[in-house]
């Protein structure tokens, strides 16, 4: 995002399954003073540490704190992962497990609405990114208009990453993975083979979807939120079933972010940041991520206390050129 926007933080003072959002600023976020030119937020442990670390664009910010008082540096050089990776601005990543190899790759979307994958063929605690291309891509050929947005989930409950992917007109994109947690497929499902198929967020021409999943209401499954342009946030809780999930719309006092507008082009992330709750992670995705906390852009997590950084900036008109890797790349 705009570096002039930085990252914004929003403390869940609220609990697990009645979430209350409040704005921490100056000394209060733990984020303050963050500016780069994409300020999309991705928080994961990237270096097996057990504390969050952060990703914008391709900026790491390393967490020299602790899992419950973070202090995020920015590292350069040989000491940034991410530093041989090309990105445009406001760039997001999405990060997951793809291969099963207990480290963290990620999924870049861009302006253009393609999707490019990036192995970690380091660890998970010294990570090594490379950018695989043609039939090494596990996204090649798969365009969903402008503005890709990526968010990694289970939805459909079988134990290996799927595909939500926003974009530009609003509309969210399911690839359903149906392959393996070691060797992923990502098929593009449309209509009714689409959970998210009834999903419109905005109004206007450039409406800029960006989701979220997380377990906001505590009764184990995915919730959604969904940002865009006008810098809102749409919340649909999951009233499916395990392998079907049913995303509905809630609003007014039913939504815990109603009264939340940052601007423009809001994109969110959640993740325990003050240690005030523990995570549970289903064993199908702690299998698949053994050193991750939280995936910014998507996890099923259940958060006994969820905060949440926000990105914003203010956007001229046009389709912006990006790269989207998860929550931040």
């Amino acid at each position: 995002m705009g570096d002039e926007d930085g990252v914004l933080y929003f403390e869940n003072t609220g609990t697990s399954t009645a979430a209350v959002f409040v704005q921490k600023t100056g000394g209060a976020n733990p984020f303050d003073g963050i500016a780069v030119d994409s300020n999309n937020p991705a928080i994961a442990d990237l270096d097996g540490d057990s504390d969050l670390d952060l990703i914008v664009g391709n900026n790491y910010f390393e967490n020299t704190g602790t899992s419950t008082a973070p202090a995020f540096v920015q590292r350069t050089g040989d000491a940034n992962p991410l530093g041989g990776i090309e990105t445009d601005h406001d760039s997001t990543a999405a990060l997951g497990d793809l291969d099963g190899d207990g480290d963290l790759d990620l999924v870049v979307g861009d302006g253009d609405g393609l999707l490019t994958y990036i192995e970690n063929t380091g660890s998970s605690t010294a990570p090594a990114f490379v950018q695989r291309t043609g039939g090494a891509n596990l996204f090649a050929g798969i365009d969903v208009g402008y503005n890709s947005a990526p968010a990694f989930a289970d939805v459909d409950g079988d134990g290996d990453l799927d595909l939500g992917v926003g974009e530009e007109d609003g509309v969210l994109n399911y690839l359903e993975n149906t392959g393996t947690s070691t060797a992923p497929v990502f098929v593009e499902r449309a209509g009714s083979e689409n959970p998210f198929d009834h999903i419109v967020v905005g109004i206007g021409i450039e409406e800029y979807s960006a989701p979220v999943f997380a377990d906001l209401d505590g009764d184990g499954d995915l919730d959604l939120v969904v940002s865009e342009w006008n810098g809102l946030l749409t919340y649909l809780e999951n009233d499916g079933l395990g392998m079907t999930p049913v995303f509905v719309p809630r609003t007014r006092s039913a939504n815990p972010f109603d009264d939340i507008d940052v601007g423009e082009r809001s994109v969110p992330a959640f993740v325990d940041l003050d240690g005030d709750g523990t995570l549970i992670q289903r064993p199908s995705i702690d299998k698949l991520r053994p050193h991750v906390t939280f995936l910014a852009q998507a996890i099923w997590t259940s958060l006994w206390a969820i905060t949440m950084a926000i990105s914003h900036t203010w956007r001229t008109s046009g389709h912006l050129r990006h790269p989207r890797s998860w929550n931040g790349l």
